[in-house]
């Protein structure tokens, strides 16, 4: 985590475009959306903009997921509007089983490394075979770029931020 709680909740509370917000400071502290949400939450900040509204989907028959078009991807709802299987090539894989860590989100290589092979779907054994090819010194190098980058855009944004306190008359004049 790049920022401290604090930061993330006096972003996303001067942000315009709250869902926005929280896109961009999970990706500036290499996190999901759903860390955000959490912290948000943990700190009493009203989420409910982030929150998924129910569109009137209904829930899709196990059959019909099945028969989909291979190349069709679909995902079924249950009667809360939460996602409950996808389809899409593969069959329809259960992306609320707990039992199974390979499913619902898409993995780094770091992540593809540390879970065993056999639980792992074909796509991301592909990628994984992929990710071995990568010499150690490629990663290290990347990594450490990554890592510059990440640290420039946070100067930026704190330079943004101050200057946006500046400019609302929050921020006063350093002697």
């Amino acid at each position: 985590m790049q920022m401290s709680d604090i930061e993330i909740v006096d972003r996303y509370k001067r942000a315009d475009n709250k869902k926005e917000q929280a896109k961009i400071l999970a990706e500036l502290n290499a996190c999901g959306e759903e860390i955000i949400v959490g912290i948000l939450r943990k700190n009493d900040v009203d989420v409910s903009e982030l929150e998924r509204k129910p569109r009137g989907r209904r829930k899709k028959k196990l059959t019909e997921l099945v028969n989909a078009p291979l190349d069709d991807s679909t995902v079924s709802f249950n009667a809360d509007d939460e996602p409950i299987g996808i389809t899409g090539g593969e069959g329809v894989t259960d992306i609320n089983a707990e039992s199974q860590e390979t499913t619902g989100r898409y993995k780094t290589g770091k992540e593809l490394k540390a879970i065993p092979e056999d639980r792992l779907t074909e796509q991301e054994k592909e990628r994984l075979k992929r990710v071995q090819l990568i010499p150690d010194t490629v990663i290290e190098l990347v990594e450490n770029e990554l890592c510059e980058l990440t640290s420039k855009i946070m100067e930026l944004e704190r330079k943004h931020d101050e200057l946006v306190d500046y400019m609302n008359g929050e921020l006063r004049c350093r002697d």
